[in-house]
């Protein structure tokens, strides 16, 4: 199969890039490769969302992405985890600065979980500047993701443990013993918690409004508005596919805490 060329159509704040078509052998409909120019990724870095419907003759059969800069397309190609969500049929794809390096030097290929896929889109995740995010790395930190390209980092007032309603009953995890807590996985809010040892909880929180302590104040913020708390300010959740079928992990790339999965 040729790799996707991409022409694109542009609005305010989403470049739509359409793959021509080409003959696919029955091999690699496994894989949707996209080629990106120094067009596409320029506008990306500058705030808009690369998005690739996929044909409908591909939606049930993809199983890898592949993302290339078309000035090195033909080097080898690494496998990596990246960090990826999967929201019904659209494969939300978050390219930071370390990742937008790997691709202009070689092609990325990354597992696809689930299926159907739809889409795939590529969001910019803009290195932070604010001077919470730099400063934070101190004991009892927290980083909070509001969403995919909008971070804070503090200390939290007031919360101590961490309650989940599990299908074996209510559980209360202290947060000294927490990695990382991914909110709203699932329709009915369930959500995800990694402990120091690896090992993962799932349920329904309880938790209120969390007190955040910044460098400029205290924030007060809502869980429905939170993606995810880490321990550490590079960690990631992903989702893998594993014998008991998709499952979160959290990935934290070259400063690991306990537990976590590194790259």
């Amino acid at each position: 199969m040729k790799p996707v060329q991409l022409t694109s159509f542009t609005s305010a704040a989403i470049l739509v890039l359409f793959g021509l078509a080409s003959a696919a052998s029955a091999q690699d409909i496994r894989s949707y490769p996209m080629v990106l120019s120094a067009d596409n990724l320029d506008a990306m870095v500058q705030g808009r969302l690369l998005t690739s419907p996929v044909k409908a003759e591909k939606q049930n059969t993809i199983e890898t992405v592949k993302l290339s800069y078309s000035a090195t397309q033909t080097n080898a190609p690494v496998e990596l985890n990246v960090d990826m969500s999967y929201d019904n049929g659209k494969v939300n794809v978050i390219i930071d600065d370390k990742l937008l390096a790997k691709i202009k030097g070689q092609p990325v290929v990354f597992d696809v979980a689930q299926r159907p896929v739809t889409e795939v889109v590529l969001k910019y995740d803009a290195p932070a500047s604010d001077p919470i995010m730099r400063a934070a790395d101190g004991k009892g930190v927290v980083f909070i993701r509001l969403s995919d390209t909008k971070r804070m980092a503090g200390k939290v007032e007031g919360l101590n443990e961490f309650v989940l309603n599990t299908s074996f009953g209510e559980v209360t995890i202290p947060m000294s013993e927490i990695a990382g807590i991914k909110f709203h996985t699932t329709a009915d809010d369930k959500a995800v918690v990694i402990l120091n040892n690896g090992d993962a909880v799932t349920g329904i929180p309880t938790v209120p409004a969390i007190e955040l302590m910044t460098d400029w104040g205290k924030a007060d913020i809502e869980p429905e508005f939170i993606q995810s708390m880490t321990s550490t300010s590079g960690a990631k959740f992903r989702q893998q596919n594993s014998d008991f079928g998709v499952r979160w992990t959290l990935n934290t790339g070259n400063s690991l805490a306990p537990g976590a999965l590194g790259n």
